[in-house]
């Protein structure tokens, strides 16, 4: 029976636990939310200030001038301002997604940066010492997984980021050489119109003595019939 509810109440604080664990994430999106509105209100409310003012200064000039605004009738035509959405918004759309270049899987990748090059040796063994240190332990989340893993590159001395900082210029090196590789093989060939260009120049040469001979042999043969 002890067993039994030692065990029950094992499962029950696992629930509960991942519980808090979702609750936090959620608060944690909420309040960067409210961050976010709040940096929104406030310039908002820093563009009201200024047009305020403005529009304190132009009114300010337009009574020194005399000017009878107060009285004035404002018509506004809407029809030229605002054109149909659907024949505007729609043309954009289809303009974008048609200029993104298609990638091609052939090309070489980009050398990954030092911290990720860490990361991807250390996600491996962080899982699976994690992962061994028994059922209890829930599966980590992406982001408990890249949280700990900074915390890992940020105690890092400075030799020991050095090597991944090394690995990386070498990545570069090698991406270099790869990269104008890949150009050159794509690029189409030039030696079959070069050698068409020879030739042709050299057949339009060939012809000039050839025509020379005939215009030379035309007197001699006159010659020896006189």
């Amino acid at each position: 029976m002890y067993s039994e509810e030692s065990e029950d109440d094992i499962s029950e604080y696992h629930l509960y636990r991942r519980k808090y664990y979702l609750l936090l994430e959620r608060c944690e999106a909420i309040q960067l939310e409210n961050e976010r509105i709040v940096s929104r209100l406030q310039r908002v409310h820093k563009l009201l200030l200024k047009y305020r003012k403005q529009r304190s200064i132009i009114i300010k000039h337009l009574d020194q001038h005399g000017d009878n605004w107060r009285e004035a009738s404002f018509v506004l035509d809407l029809r030229n301002r605002h054109p149909s959405d659907t024949s505007v918004e729609k043309p954009k759309a289809l303009k974008k997604k048609a200029e993104k270049p298609s990638r091609d899987p052939n090309a070489p990748k980009r050398p990954a940066n030092p911290f990720f090059q860490f990361c991807q040796e250390q996600r491996t063994l962080l899982t699976d010492t994690q992962t061994k240190a028994g059922p209890q332990t829930n599966d980590p989340s992406k982001q408990e997984i890249t949280k700990e893993l900074a915390k890992k590159w940020n105690a890092l001395s400075h030799d020991e980021r050095k090597i991944y900082y090394d690995k990386y210029e070498q990545s570069k090196i090698k991406y270099k050489a790869d990269i104008e590789e890949y150009k050159a093989r794509s690029q189409p060939s030039t030696g079959s119109s070069t050698v068409t260009s020879t030739s042709t120049s050299a057949m339009s040469t060939s012809t000039v003595p050839t025509s020379t001979t005939n215009i030379v042999s035309t007197p001699l043969s006159g010659q020896v019939d006189k």
